[in-house]
């Protein structure tokens, strides 16, 4: 389930395809609702454009980084002695 789920994100995110594939209208639903998608395109900017990356997809990038740290450090506080009887 994990591979198909990752297959799928991948696909979703335009990784192996230009952005300007998908239209306008679906855009947002495809690519701005995706957290890879500014990832992808802070590695592409410098890459294939030439510039430098825009602040403010710099900023929701590193918004979506910093919660899913603080996400994953508070699981992982709370369930750290649950971890070596999984081990």
């Amino acid at each position: 389930m994990y591979n198909l789920v990752l297959t799928g994100w991948m696909y979703l995110t335009p990784i192996v395809y230009p952005e300007t594939l998908i239209p306008e209208a679906y855009r947002y639903w495809f690519f701005h609702l995706n957290p890879m998608y500014y990832y992808v395109k802070i590695f592409r900017a410098p890459i294939f454009e030439g510039v430098l990356p825009d602040g403010d997809i710099l900023i929701v990038a590193t918004l979506i980084s910093v919660t899913t740290l603080i996400i994953g450090w508070l699981f992982f506080s709370k369930r750290s002695d649950e971890f070596a009887y999984h081990l």
